[in-house]
């Protein structure tokens, strides 16, 4: 039988933890503070040539934590043991410099949040050409350049994308950049970390498109974190299903479906949404958002026969809706198509340059011109959950100081915070 192409076994990482941060751990336990977190504990599994497997459980449960071992991506405050191997080496004997130069050519990663990962003062191109020419300094600039634009087709995105910078992309837009970078230089081992859970479904069928023609094209195999089902069920030949740290099972994929050996398989593997029926709402008052002609353009710099020029793109075009008190509505559409500018535009996060946005009644088309008070009305009525949640909450911060500085902006002093944690199942 072959050495499998990536072999993990025994690995175990737990993270360094002051005293009293560890859960459950109280004020003067040094023991806990000693142990640290262990965030994965003995696991052990392999990927196979032209085989794709998929790193299933729920959130905590440590696969994010094992996709970084295999990468080398762990922060100094880990400590790891166990064994990870590509082709018979061993990574977690690589020195950083080794890893540095194995990272991008052997292996790649699909970064879960594209924000984060791409640096935001270089233009697209120049992250793919850079991408290019670093595992081979003999690509002359114009032929990865070419390359980069071949890359961008590849994706689904058109070649004026090489000269935007990521922040002028939608979420989308960004996340098949990533992938681009990804297989520019036809990795043997490709690891995604849900690389589909902020996209839409038409561009969660091009991004796992893109990875399997990659993987088919450079004969890589494909290590996917991933919690959905469907993607499981239609990309993955076997599955590792993880629960706190632990393997629970794994198995080939058709197996696991038709007959999981664990209740906690199978609650995973068949997890489905099921919308709740349909009500009439018979709303009082007025709505609680309506928007009318409303109109937003940004400005796009591309280049044509050599010389650069801007373009104007229609993120929201006469858009108008209305969602009345107690009601949800969806935004859905393709990848660039307005949803999240619509959305800033509700949050008075994004003005519109025409159209009237009014949230319970108050026209907030024009923020800066309200007053104070109506100001800070409105960003206690109106509150948004981002997409991207690394960038949002403040590294400096406990998530107590969070949550606690975000309560006393609305004037809830004393408010309790661990209740808070307790809405949303955390401990």
């Amino acid at each position: 039988m072959s050495e499998p192409l990536l072999a993990v076994e025994g690995l175990g990482v737990t993270f360094r933890a002051p005293r009293g941060a560890r859960p459950g751990a109280r004020p003067g336990d040094r023991a806990a503070a000693a142990d640290g977190v262990p965030a994965v504990r003995d696991v052990s599994f392999t990927v196979g040539a032209d085989e794709v497997v998929a790193l299933v459980g729920e959130s905590g449960a440590g696969k994010t934590t094992t996709a970084l071992a295999v990468l080398g991506l762990l922060p100094s405050s880990a400590r790891v043991r166990g064994s990870v191997r590509l082709e018979g080496t061993s990574l977690l004997d690589l020195s950083d410099r080794a890893f540095s130069a194995l990272r991008g050519a052997r292996l790649a990663m699909v970064f879960q949040d594209p924000r984060s990962a791409l640096p935001p003062v270089h233009r697209v191109g120049a992250l793919l050409v850079e991408a290019l020419r670093l595992h081979d300094q003999r690509l002359s600039r114009a032929a990865a350049l070419a390359r980069a634009a071949q890359l961008c087709t590849l994706v689904g995105l058109p070649r004026r994308t090489l000269d935007a910078y990521p922040h002028q992309l939608s979420g989308g837009q960004r996340q098949r950049v990533l992938v681009a970078v990804a297989v520019a230089n036809n990795p043997r081992l490709i690891v995604a970390d849900e690389p589909t859970s902020s996209l839409d479904v038409t561009v969660q069928a091009q991004v796992l498109e893109v990875l399997h023609r990659a993987r088919e094209a450079a004969g890589a195999s494909l290590l996917l974190v991933t919690h959905d089902p469907g993607v499981v069920a239609g990309h993955a030949d076997r599955v590792v299903v993880l629960r706190d740290g632990h393997v629970v099972e794994q198995g080939d994929v058709t197996t696991l479906f038709d007959a999981p050996g664990q209740d906690y398989t199978a609650g995973l593997l068949r997890a489905e949404a099921h919308p709740a029926a349909g009500s009439a709402l018979d709303p009082t008052g007025p709505a609680a958002v309506e928007l009318v002609d409303v109109r937003r353009t940004f400005r796009s710099r591309s280049r044509r026969r050599g010389h650069a020029a801007d373009e104007a793109v229609a993120a929201m075009d006469g858009v108008s809706l209305v969602v009345p008190r107690g009601a949800t509505l969806a935004l859905v559409g393709e990848s660039g198509s307005g949803k999240t500018t619509t959305a800033l535009a509700i949050a008075s996060l994004e003005p519109p340059e025409a159209g009237t946005v009014r949230v319970v009644g108050t026209d907030v088309s024009t923020v800066p011109r309200l007053g104070r008070a109506e100001r800070l009305a409105l960003r206690r009525r109106v509150q948004l959950v981002f997409q991207d949640a690394g960038g949002s909450l403040d590294p400096r911060m406990t998530v107590q100081q969070s949550l606690a500085e975000g309560l006393r902006t609305a004037a809830a002093a004393g408010a309790d915070v661990a209740g808070v944690l307790r809405l949303v199942g955390l401990p």
